[in-house]
């Protein structure tokens, strides 16, 4: 039986309605409606209702529940028409006509309508699944998904890219939809469309770069859908020993602790379970001979909410004995020899950290370890990789300082002063005098038995010549013991000091770990003197760098316990910090800083060799009078050669260097608006050679630097016009031409306001200061726009960059008003330099700088009236 327009009309409203309350009834609705348009007269009018009907629900852009539900149906009633029987090439199909609706109205005007054709879409592909049938029409939906990719509204591109799961293909390096979904994950600015995109991604070759990348991105949530999305989809096997050891060194040490969950929880229970939970198979997959934290850090990670059999879970640790790694054979060239020994080190650190965690409140058994912690670190062929776990356990047991510091000392006499060894001694020649000792024994004996026969007989001229004749045997008996007794002693002889690289190295890593646990200030024991002079200072002068590294590191380290002895080696840590390999000119170049920081420059005068804790240096006093200042010239020369290597073309000197000014600069030892000039110049030089560690570390200074107390907001604020001046004479060709000067005059305007409206920036006890630092900043500025104005070079053109640049700033500005003469003055200033220039631009500027002062003035005079005004009516009367 045909059913009418009307009843179409009348069936069509009732099943959106009842779709629109619930979905558990969406497929039989869409059952009962097929069966409706099979038997409907005009279908072409069918599909025209169904339209608009739907159409109500395309303009709604808020997530209703009602709407979705009714997305929902129309795409499973749409789906079910895609079938390849003969009905589909039927030119009053309900599907093509659907797809057609789809095809003309998704790039309307209103963003809810693309919004809501994206999301039929998508639901549409999630209902035909694997059973839709591939022809033009779904190529059709495919290509206005890939133009919805780049619409300008986020929410869209979110939903044309879940549309587009199921339509990439990971094999073909061509694929559009792939292509699509990398550049957004790249280029996009909206973090819930990359998350988007890596929930749609189909791992690959291709791809997977791209969503490791999205590990390291700004946003939490899509550094969680990445591991998700790599936990899911990508095996262990598929990454690189660097990848996987990357991912979870970054995972793990996130700064969010969603991050670090979603790691613990589902990339390495998947990593493991693909493993078959072995945790020593997920171990030598992150090779940890190489990246030793990594593995720690997986380790914690997997047994932090588990309790473990250790013994259970790591087999090889009944393998792991000290003393069968040894470093006698180290010549062996065998590989296989090599890997056991490296694997036989890793298991010997390990049990070295487990004994920390032995019960040690039994003295006996502290004592037993103590003493095999000592006798391991006396053996000379101890691992250099085993010294520093060993030193940190040996304090961990041994907690007196002054007990501490003679185990050290012993430890070193013991590597460095061997006892006497015994030499091999020919066996033929022992032999032989053992001989010649008993022949002439016997002839003696002989001898004194003729010798008493012929005195009994009366022959006494026969006894006198055996008399003589057994005393030649006599004085050969003892010149032959002589010998015997001095080849004996030349067997065992005295060995030298030893002073090779790997012996320095094991006795200065027990060293420094014994100074990390003392204070500064701590006195300097006659034993620790003796270290210094005979380890320390061996250690600085050899020839391997490694060596001189640890040995300047210890020398900082003692030098941090007295003044004097600090300041007695400056000079030999200075020329190492310039002469010297990179890895010791850094360490030097952080003990030279720690000495400053803890004793202060003014240590260097004679008169005060202890130097004060509180004092500061104005480095730009000392630049101008030097010769005034006598005893501080030295602490001047010493900035000076530190300042130099701001400009070092290695990375890692310049950013330890800038670190070092920063903190002196931070804790008052130095307060130098020039210094401060050049680290905002580092920090916006493009081609710095720092890095990220100095953006990193001067971006995280200047803030705190700023809002700590009002002398440094004066410092930064007199840094601004030395840099814009180093802007200014910038060659062409140098990277600071590049440099925006607004940008830094934004950045100092910025952190030394105090004013109302910049007050969440600031304690309110800052915000409450009677004058400006702007104020000083714009007195300068206006001295500076004058002098140029005034300079018979510029007087004839009345404008240049520069003026613009000082007249930009000036407007920046916001002066508290309060102070009557310096506003008047200022006024003055600012009317000489609108009279000054002839230029339009900069007279406007000039305008906008004076109306932005009077607008203060006001503000700061109604503020004055109205506490005023305050204080007379909360007066008594009388």
């Amino acid at each position: 039986m045909d059913v009418g327009d009307d009843d179409v009309r009348l069936v069509l409203v009732q099943t959106f309605k009842r779709a629109s309350v619930g979905d558990l009834e969406h497929e039989r609705l869409a059952v009962e409606l097929a069966s409706t348009y099979a038997q409907t007269e005009n279908q072409k009018a069918f599909g025209v209702e169904f339209v608009r009907l739907l159409k109500f629900a395309l303009v709604v852009y808020k997530r209703e529940p009602e709407v979705e539900r009714i997305i929902d149906f129309a795409a499973r009633f749409a789906a079910s028409f895609n079938t390849d029987d003969d009905e589909h090439d039927c030119l009053d199909n309900f599907f093509t006509f659907f797809v057609d609706f789809l095809l003309k109205n998704h790039d309307a005007q209103n963003k809810a309508v693309r919004f809501r054709i994206c999301h039929l879409v998508r639901r549409l592909f999630a209902q035909l699944g694997d059973k839709a049938v591939l022809d033009e029409v779904l190529d059709g939906l495919c290509d206005i998904m890939l133009e919805r990719l780049c619409d300008r509204v986020s929410t869209v591109r979110q939903q044309a890219a879940l549309a587009l799961t199921h339509l990439q293909d990971p094999v073909d390096p061509n694929c559009p939809v792939t292509a699509g979904f990398m550049h957004l994950l790249e280029r996009d600015p909206y973090p819930e469309v990359r998350r988007a995109v890596l929930l749609s991604l189909s791992p690959s070759l291709r791809s997977l770069p791209y969503m490791l990348g999205r590990t390291r991105d700004v946003h939490e949530s899509v550094r969680k859908a990445a591991y998700e999305v790599l936990a899911k989809t990508v095996h262990i096997d598929g990454l690189k020993i660097a990848q996987r050891v990357s991912l979870v060194r970054q995972g793990l040490t996130d700064h969010s602790q969603g991050v670090r969950n979603t790691v613990r929880s589902r990339l390495l229970p998947a990593w493991l379970q693909s493993l078959n939970g072995e945790p020593l198979a997920l171990l030598s997959r992150l090779d940890p001979e190489s990246d030793i934290d990594a593995s720690f850090l997986v380790l914690r990670a997997l047994f932090a909410n588990r309790a473990c059999d250790v013994k259970r879970e790591f087999a090889m640790l009944h393998e792991g004995y000290i003393c069968s790694i040894s470093s006698k054979n180290s010549s062996n060239s065998d590989d296989l020899f090599c890997v056991d020994n490296i694997r036989k080190e890793m298991i010997a650190q390990q049990l070295v950290c487990l004994a920390k965690y032995l019960d040690l409140s039994d003295e006996a058994g502290r004592h037993k370890l103590l003493t095999t912690v000592s006798h391991l670190l006396s053996d000379s062929f101890l691992p250099l990789s085993l010294a520093p776990p060993l030193a940190s356990l040996l304090f961990t047991l041994e907690t007196l300082p002054d007990r501490r510091l003679q185990l050290v000392a012993e430890i070193v006499s013991e590597l460095r002063d061997p006892f006497p060894v015994p030499q091999p001694i020919d066996a033929e020649t022992i032999r032989h005098d053992e001989l010649e000792l008993a022949r002439l024994r016997v002839r003696m004996h002989e001898m004194g038995v003729t010798l008493d026969s012929c005195v009994q007989a009366k022959e006494y001229e026969r006894a006198a010549e055996l008399k003589t004749e057994l005393g030649r045997l006599q004085t050969s008996l003892e010149t032959l013991k002589k010998q015997s007794d001095l080849i004996a002693l030349d067997s065992t002889h005295e060995v030298e000091q030893k002073s090779d690289p790997s012996s320095l190295l094991r006795c200065l890593a027990l060293l420094e770990e014994l100074l990390k646990g003392c204070h500064p200030g701590t006195a300097i024991s006659p034993i620790l003197l003796e270290l210094l002079n005979t380890l320390v200072l061996t250690g600085v002068t050899s020839e391997d760098p490694q060596v001189r590294e640890v040995a300047v590191r210890c020398l900082g380290g003692i030098g941090l316990l007295s003044c004097p002895v600090a300041f007695q080696h400056l000079p030999l840590l200075l020329q190492m910090s310039q002469l010297d390999e990179e890895q010791v000119r850094v360490a030097a170049l952080h003990s030279i800083f720690d000495f400053i920081q803890l004793f202060g420059l003014e240590a260097l005068e004679p008169h005060d060799p202890r130097g004060s804790p509180t004092g500061d240096l104005k480095l730009d006093e000392l630049e101008d009078s030097p010769k005034e200042h006598v005893e501080k010239a030295m602490a001047t020369n010493i900035l000076k050669l530190l300042t130099a290597l701001l400009d070092s073309e290695s990375a890692e000197i310049c950013a330890v260097t800038s670190e070092g000014f920063a903190k002196l600069q931070a804790c008052g030892r130095l307060a130098s608006p020039r210094l401060l000039s050049r680290l905002l110049l580092l920090w916006h030089n493009p081609s710095a050679p720092g890095g990220t560690k100095l953006r990193s570390c001067l971006a995280t200074f200047f803030p705190g630097y700023a809002a700590a107390c009002r002398s440094n907001r004066d410092v930064l604020a007199n840094s601004l016009l030395p840099t814009l001046r180093t802007l200014h004479s910038a060659p062409i060709s140098s990277p600071l031409a590049s440099v925006e000067p607004l940008k830094v005059v934004r950045l100092v305007v910025g952190l030394s306001d105090t004013s109302p409206s910049n007050t969440r920036q600031w304690n309110s006890v800052l915000a409450q200061e009677d004058m400006s630092v702007h104020e000083s900043l714009a007195l300068q500025l206006c001295n500076a726009l004058l002098e140029e104005l005034n300079d018979p070079e510029t007087k004839e053109a009345k404008t240049s960059w520069w003026t613009i640049v000082l007249l930009k700033a000036l407007a920046m500005l916001h002066v508290s008003g309060t102070e009557h003469s310096t506003m008047q003055h200022l006024q003055n200033m600012l009317q000489r330099i609108k009279a000054g220039t002839g230029d339009r631009i900069c007279k406007q500027l000039a305008k906008k700088a004076m109306t932005n002062l009077c607008k203060n003035v006001q503000a700061a005079r109604d503020c004055t009236a109205l506490s005023t005004d305050g204080l007379a009516r909360s007066a008594p009367s009388n």
